[in-house]
Protein backbone atom coordinates (compact mmCIF):
# COMPACT_ATOMS: atom_id res chain seq x y z
CA UNK A 1 0.00 0.00 0.00
CA UNK A 2 1.39 3.43 -0.92
CA UNK A 3 1.22 6.15 1.67
CA UNK A 4 1.51 9.84 2.33
CA UNK A 5 2.94 11.23 5.58
CA UNK A 6 0.60 13.62 7.37
CA UNK A 7 2.52 14.03 10.60
CA UNK A 8 5.19 12.09 12.44
CA UNK A 9 2.70 9.53 13.79
CA UNK A 10 0.05 9.00 11.09
CA UNK A 11 0.70 7.58 7.63
CA UNK A 12 -2.25 7.72 5.26
CA UNK A 13 -2.73 5.57 2.17
CA UNK A 14 -2.28 7.11 -1.26
CA UNK A 15 -2.92 3.80 -3.03
CA UNK A 16 -4.05 0.29 -2.22
CA UNK A 17 -6.92 -2.14 -2.47
CA UNK A 18 -10.49 -1.64 -1.37
CA UNK A 19 -13.59 -3.63 -2.16
CA UNK A 20 -16.06 -1.88 -4.45
CA UNK A 21 -19.71 -2.87 -4.78
CA UNK A 22 -20.31 -3.67 -8.44
CA UNK A 23 -23.85 -5.04 -8.64
CA UNK A 24 -26.13 -7.66 -7.13
CA UNK A 25 -24.81 -10.42 -9.39
CA UNK A 26 -21.08 -9.87 -8.77
CA UNK A 27 -21.27 -8.19 -5.35
CA UNK A 28 -18.07 -6.88 -3.79
CA UNK A 29 -14.96 -6.92 -5.99
CA UNK A 30 -11.43 -6.07 -4.94
CA UNK A 31 -10.17 -3.00 -6.82
CA UNK A 32 -6.95 -0.99 -6.79
CA UNK A 33 -7.38 2.68 -5.80
CA UNK A 34 -5.05 5.67 -6.00
CA UNK A 35 -5.25 9.22 -4.76
CA UNK A 36 -3.40 11.35 -7.30
CA UNK A 37 -3.65 14.76 -8.93
CA UNK A 38 -6.72 15.70 -6.87
CA UNK A 39 -8.60 12.56 -7.93
CA UNK A 40 -9.59 9.21 -6.44
CA UNK A 41 -9.11 6.74 -9.30
CA UNK A 42 -9.57 3.00 -9.46
CA UNK A 43 -8.44 0.12 -11.63
CA UNK A 44 -9.49 -3.52 -11.81
CA UNK A 45 -6.11 -4.36 -10.26
CA UNK A 46 -2.67 -2.85 -9.77
CA UNK A 47 -1.40 -4.96 -12.68
CA UNK A 48 -4.20 -3.57 -14.86
CA UNK A 49 -3.13 0.09 -14.50
CA UNK A 50 -1.69 0.14 -18.02
CA UNK A 51 -5.21 -0.46 -19.36
CA UNK A 52 -6.37 2.82 -17.81
CA UNK A 53 -8.54 3.67 -14.87
CA UNK A 54 -12.09 2.36 -14.62
CA UNK A 55 -13.34 5.52 -12.93
CA UNK A 56 -12.34 8.67 -11.10
CA UNK A 57 -13.88 11.18 -8.73
CA UNK A 58 -12.55 14.66 -8.00
CA UNK A 59 -11.51 15.04 -4.37
CA UNK A 60 -12.59 18.67 -4.51
CA UNK A 61 -16.30 17.80 -4.75
CA UNK A 62 -16.14 14.41 -3.02
CA UNK A 63 -18.49 13.59 -0.16
CA UNK A 64 -17.70 10.68 2.15
CA UNK A 65 -20.49 8.88 4.03
CA UNK A 66 -19.92 6.21 6.66
CA UNK A 67 -22.05 3.06 6.57
CA UNK A 68 -24.61 3.02 9.35
CA UNK A 69 -23.89 -0.52 10.59
CA UNK A 70 -20.71 -1.88 8.98
CA UNK A 71 -17.51 -0.36 10.41
CA UNK A 72 -15.53 -1.24 7.26
CA UNK A 73 -17.87 0.27 4.67
CA UNK A 74 -18.23 3.83 3.39
CA UNK A 75 -19.38 5.54 0.24
CA UNK A 76 -17.88 8.34 -1.82
CA UNK A 77 -20.09 10.46 -4.01
CA UNK A 78 -20.32 13.55 -6.15
CA UNK A 79 -23.86 14.82 -5.75
CA UNK A 80 -26.37 12.13 -6.66
CA UNK A 81 -24.78 11.35 -10.02
CA UNK A 82 -21.84 9.20 -8.93
CA UNK A 83 -21.79 7.00 -5.82
CA UNK A 84 -19.20 4.33 -5.08
CA UNK A 85 -19.81 1.92 -2.23
CA UNK A 86 -16.47 0.86 -0.76
CA UNK A 87 -15.29 -1.51 1.94
CA UNK A 88 -11.90 -1.57 3.64
CA UNK A 89 -10.30 -4.67 5.16
CA UNK A 90 -10.89 -3.39 8.69
CA UNK A 91 -12.24 -0.33 10.55
CA UNK A 92 -8.74 1.15 11.03
CA UNK A 93 -8.03 0.94 7.30
CA UNK A 94 -11.37 2.63 6.58
CA UNK A 95 -10.46 5.47 8.94
CA UNK A 96 -7.09 5.95 7.24
CA UNK A 97 -8.64 5.98 3.76
CA UNK A 98 -11.24 8.56 4.81
CA UNK A 99 -8.56 10.79 6.33
CA UNK A 100 -6.46 10.40 3.17
CA UNK A 101 -9.43 11.41 1.00
CA UNK A 102 -10.09 14.47 3.15
CA UNK A 103 -6.37 15.32 3.23
CA UNK A 104 -6.16 14.90 -0.55
CA UNK A 105 -9.02 17.34 -0.96
CA UNK A 106 -7.19 19.88 1.20
CA UNK A 107 -3.99 19.33 -0.78
CA UNK A 108 -5.85 19.96 -4.02
CA UNK A 109 -6.94 23.34 -2.66
CA UNK A 110 -3.38 24.17 -1.59
CA UNK A 111 -2.00 23.19 -5.00
CA UNK A 112 -4.48 25.42 -6.82
CA UNK A 113 -3.74 28.33 -4.45
CA UNK A 114 0.01 27.93 -5.02
CA UNK A 115 -0.55 28.03 -8.79
CA UNK A 116 -2.65 31.16 -8.37
CA UNK A 117 0.04 32.81 -6.23
CA UNK A 118 2.69 31.94 -8.82
CA UNK A 119 0.58 33.60 -11.53
CA UNK A 120 0.18 36.74 -9.43
CA UNK A 121 3.93 36.76 -8.80
CA UNK A 122 4.58 36.75 -12.56
CA UNK A 123 2.08 39.59 -13.12
CA UNK A 124 3.67 41.57 -10.27
CA UNK A 125 7.15 41.21 -11.80
CA UNK A 126 5.92 42.35 -15.22
CA UNK A 127 3.96 45.30 -13.84
CA UNK A 128 6.91 46.41 -11.71
CA UNK A 129 9.24 46.36 -14.73
CA UNK A 130 6.73 48.54 -16.60
CA UNK A 131 6.42 50.95 -13.66
CA UNK A 132 10.21 51.21 -13.39
CA UNK A 133 10.49 52.15 -17.09
CA UNK A 134 7.75 54.77 -16.78
CA UNK A 135 9.36 56.28 -13.68
CA UNK A 136 12.65 56.60 -15.56
CA UNK A 137 10.90 58.18 -18.56
CA UNK A 138 9.21 60.88 -16.49
CA UNK A 139 12.45 61.75 -14.72
CA UNK A 140 11.95 60.37 -11.22
CA UNK A 141 15.32 60.47 -9.40
CA UNK A 142 17.30 57.21 -9.57
CA UNK A 143 17.54 57.00 -5.74
CA UNK A 144 13.74 56.98 -5.49
CA UNK A 145 13.45 54.28 -8.20
CA UNK A 146 16.07 52.15 -6.39
CA UNK A 147 14.12 52.49 -3.13
CA UNK A 148 10.90 51.36 -4.82
CA UNK A 149 12.78 48.50 -6.49
CA UNK A 150 14.26 47.39 -3.13
CA UNK A 151 10.73 47.09 -1.72
CA UNK A 152 9.69 45.16 -4.84
CA UNK A 153 12.63 42.73 -4.47
CA UNK A 154 11.89 42.20 -0.75
CA UNK A 155 8.24 41.49 -1.51
CA UNK A 156 9.16 39.04 -4.28
CA UNK A 157 11.56 37.28 -1.91
CA UNK A 158 8.77 36.87 0.66
CA UNK A 159 6.38 35.57 -2.00
CA UNK A 160 9.01 33.05 -3.16
CA UNK A 161 9.55 31.87 0.43
CA UNK A 162 5.80 31.45 0.99
CA UNK A 163 5.47 29.43 -2.22
CA UNK A 164 8.41 27.22 -1.25
CA UNK A 165 7.04 26.64 2.26
CA UNK A 166 3.61 25.75 0.85
CA UNK A 167 5.15 23.32 -1.65
CA UNK A 168 7.10 21.59 1.13
CA UNK A 169 3.99 21.10 3.30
Amino acid sequence: MGSQLVDSQLVLPSCGTLFKWTNYINGWRERYFEIKHGQLVYYISKADQASGCRGSISLKSLEVTLHEFNECEFSVSVGTDVIWYLRAENPHSRTLWIKALNNGSDQNTIISRIAELEAYRTMYREQMASIRRELQQIGVPQAKILSINATHVAMLDNINQIIQLAKNE
